[in-house]
């Protein structure tokens, strides 16, 4: 008994031990790492697709007023463009003879992993690099707090700026990739294979087409009204024909078995015998627009480029510079200046805008006056305008200084709609 029960205790050891040892390469299958970067010395630490990083440094930032306490400065890595899946089993079988005093074990373990990208459109890869090496820099001290909002505002009209331009472009997406170990292996041999029957099968379907195209009328022939001088040649006729059909079909259950038996490799198989004069790729502008669509969409998207490349960064510049410094900033007297004048410029055009809308609406109001009240169905309008029960009522009113007041105060979409109604 004391054998049997050392026996077993071993047995149990081992595979313990074997499933501990398996799991020494979780450290390079898992996500998470919590690793410090050495201080006063370069490091490259290299990543994959399921270890991304959140590079953190503490920072002081000191005015010369007294200390100041430590903030950190926090860079998350963008989402990585692949995925991994990983699948593991294992299985295990103990045994013992109690005659023979002998046991007997054993252990099987398998895994295999697959990747696969994550495709992305231009637009949403130019994004994520874009913000995230604003924030490296930031983060590296290669530019200031004033830079990285300035940055900050590029990078938000820049966003807006590109999905415009995708939406009427079209986006550009690659198909995604999958990477698998052992099926790379055995689709490849498969191919191999395959391909040969596939080309065989091909061969043979094509030229049973060639033979049965010329006599696939005489299929049906009725040799009964045939007079009896052709009558042989007729029979013999659709014979052939039927003879060429069965043929064809035999060709064509070949090849559509051999599709089949390789799976996803029919599609691959088929399209690689064929010959194509062109490529069709997901995206991108119809090529069916006509030319004056695309000059249309050219003039947009040249529209919206400028808006972009033509803002002036300095306003937000100056206004964080001295909101951060105040009056002990060298360019203080030059900014002030400036955000002084582009404030009274911004209250002018407000103002003229102000009073274009007025004098808009004065004119609406009195082509509104200009109607007589019997003349439109003031009910009927104001339901397909939208109006609620109260301004329906108020502009219906019949009372004229109180219909005009109503109308007043209607949005300038409303009156328009209204006056087109009435007119």
């Amino acid at each position: 008994m004391r054998n049997i029960v050392d026996t077993r205790t071993g047995l149990g050891f081992a595979l313990a031990a074997c499933l501990l040892l398996c799991g020494c390469g979780a450290r390079w299958n898992t996500a998470f790492r919590d690793r410090n970067i050495p201080t006063g010395s370069a490091s490259v630490i290299t990543v994959d697709a399921k270890q991304r990083h959140v590079l953190i440094q503490p920072t002081v930032e000191t005015d010369g007023s007294g200390p100041s306490p430590t903030s950190l400065r926090m860079c998350a890595e963008p989402a990585p463009d692949v995925f991994a899946v990983i699948a593991a089993s294992g299985s295990g079988s103990i045994g013992f003879d109690a005659r023979s005093q002998t046991g007997q074990g054993g252990l099987s373990i398998s895994a295999s992993e697959a990747g696969a990208t994550i495709e992305r459109t231009q637009t949403i890869n130019l994004l994520r690099e874009s913000f995230y090496r604003t924030c490296e820099r930031y983060l590296n001290g290669a530019i200031s707090r004033e830079s990285f909002i300035v940055q900050a505002g590029r990078d938000a009209r820049a966003m807006v700026a590109i999905l415009a331009i995708e939406q009427l472009t079209g986006a550009v997406k690659r198909p995604a990739t999958i990477i698998s170990g052992p099926a790379v292996a055995t689709s490849a041999q498969m191919s191999s294979e395959l391909v040969t029957l596939y080309a065989t099968a091909a061969k043979r379907r094509e030229a049973a087409e060639k033979a049965y195209a010329p006599v696939k009328d005489k299929e049906t022939a009725d040799c009964s009204k045939v007079p009896a001088d052709g009558k042989a040649a007729c029979e013999a006729d659709k014979a052939k024909a039927v003879a060429a059909k069965a043929e064809l079909d035999s060709a064509s259950a070949q090849v559509a078995e051999i599709v089949k038996l390789s799976g996803n490799v029919g599609p691959a198989l088929q399209a690689g015998a064929s010959t194509s004069a062109g490529a069709v790729l997901p995206g991108g502008a119809d090529k069916g627009a006509s030319g004056t669509e695309i000059g249309k969409v050219a003039d947009a998207v040249v529209a919206i480029a400028r808006q972009v490349i033509e803002v002036d960064d300095m306003r937000l510049f100056c206004i964080e510079d001295v909101a951060a410094k105040g009056d002990s900033s060298a360019l203080y007297d030059s900014c002030l200046a400036l955000l002084s004048g582009a404030a009274k410029f911004e209250a002018e055009r407000f103002s003229r805008d102000t009073y274009a809308l007025r004098q808009a609406r004065d004119r609406r109001t009195q082509a509104f006056q200009g109607f007589a009240p019997g003349t439109f169905d003031c009910p009927a309008i104001a339901a397909t305008v939208g109006l609620s029960p109260r301004e329906t009522l108020a502009l219906c009113s019949g009372d004229p200084a109180v219909s005009r007041d109503a109308f007043f105060e209607l949005s300038p979409g409303q009156q328009q709609a209204i006056l087109n109604q009435m007119q």
